[in-house]
């Protein structure tokens, strides 16, 4: 951590946008904010305007849950009409409390605070107009311009091997694809959120990939978070590819302004894009619904071996029309929560995986009913939490 930004204290304010709101059972809800605090938020600053030499990539964020119904619909309006609200923390006993979470390369800390939202209207107009002003750098990818781009940067030429791993990163999903020497990468980047629960989770790490790019499924923190164990310059100064649905939270804008401090860059895949397809192996495909899970990018990959990977999206939101339906590996959607779709995938040969990426969680994932309607059409196992990280070549 660096040693300025004091991520913890026994009280402070903080700035937040609010990313997440998960219903849980018993009519409650789980929600997520992306915070900074005052000294962090200068230090962003700092990188926007690029007037520092060196940055440590960093998030921050806090959670709590709540069954105050009118609450949650108030805070469902503040989520979408993008406000940033403040929030004072402190140690002392109000009722309300809540967990926030620091994580970087070398520290992944959480504790527990009590707080209350303040009745303050947040602007932070400079801040908000360089985010605007870096944000006109982003590349479209739309289906008029994507076999020139997406050419470009997924250059694989023929191959005979593919290597490919799922980390074990807890609850988050970071998988890492090698073509060839010049062309290996990342789908989703991830890290758990439940740094104290899941000791199975090392809490430092310092990886030499090199990926070449990164593709992101959708913007959710547990897709992207893990990318402070690895060599920011590595990750940063290559283009990432993710949905154009996204908001301008601190996170977001964060990675934006690594990018550009770097020398990366950013493009943003409309949603009416219709899909990918290199050399008939290589997919980049997207789903078809309205919420950032079900319009997320996915990718399909048929060599010796043939492989989906679907990051949270849901079955039914699945574009019609796959290149293929059978498959020997299947990194089944939003860590094996319950889906609303019937799942389309059989297996390929008798050795066909579904791979499970999971650590712990507050949400009794994988659900038992999916990992069954799995091993009934004969796929094994790979859960992530209990089997670690898995390894295989398509």
């Amino acid at each position: 951590m660096d040693q300025s930004l004091v991520a913890f204290s026994d009280a402070s304010t903080l700035y937040g946008n609010i990313i997440k709101i998960k219903a849980l059972e018993s009519h409650e809800a789980e929600i997520t904010l992306d915070v900074v605090n005052e000294t962090m938020l200068d230090y962003d600053m700092s990188l926007l305007k690029q007037e520092t030499n060196f940055f440590t990539p960093y998030f921050y964020f806090f959670t709590f849950i709540t069954k105050d119904s009118l609450f949650i619909d108030e805070l469902e309006k503040l989520m979408k009409q993008g406000k940033t609200i403040q929030i004072s923390l402190s140690k002392i006993n109000n009722n309300n409390c809540g967990t926030l979470v620091y994580i970087d390369r070398k520290n992944k800390i959480s504790q527990d605070y009590y707080f209350e939202f303040l009745d303050v209207e947040c602007k932070l107009s400079e801040y908000n107009s360089l985010i605007d002003k870096l944000l006109k750098q982003k590349q479209v990818v739309n289906d008029k311009n994507k076999n020139e781009i997406l050419t470009n940067i997924f250059n694989f030429g023929i191959i005979s091997k593919i290597n490919f791993s799922v980390y074990h990163v807890g609850y988050g999903h970071a998988s890492y694809f090698i073509f060839n020497k010049n062309s290996k990468g990342f789908y989703d980047i991830g890290f758990t959120k439940f740094i104290t629960e899941d000791s199975s989770v090392p809490a430092y790490s310092i990886s030499n990939h090199k990926p070449k790019w990164v593709i992101l499924s959708h913007w959710d923190i547990d897709h992207y978070s893990g990318v402070v164990n690895y060599k920011p310059l590595n990750c940063f100064s290559i283009p990432w590819i993710a949905p154009d649905e996204y908001s301008k939270h601190f996170a977001f804008n964060r990675i934006v302004g690594l990018l550009n401090f770097y020398g990366g860059s950013l493009y943003l895949v409309e949603r009416s894009f219709t899909g990918y397809n290199y050399l008939n192996y290589f997919y980049l495909l997207k789903g078809i619904g309205k919420q950032a899970n079900n319009s997320g990018l996915f990718i399909a990959i048929n060599n010796q071996y043939k492989m989906m990977s679907l990051g949270d999206l849901d079955y039914k939101y699945l574009p019609k029309d796959l290149p293929f339906y059978d498959v020997d590996y299947l990194v089944i959607p939003h860590h094996g929560s319950f889906q609303s779709g019937i799942c389309p995938f059989k297996t390929h040969d008798i050795e066909a995986q579904a791979i499970v990426p999971v650590g712990f969680n507050n949400y009794e994932n994988p659900s038992r009913i999916m990992l069954n309607v799995l091993q009934n059409r004969g796929f094994k196992i790979h859960d992530t939490y209990q089997d670690k990280s898995f390894y295989g070549f398509l």
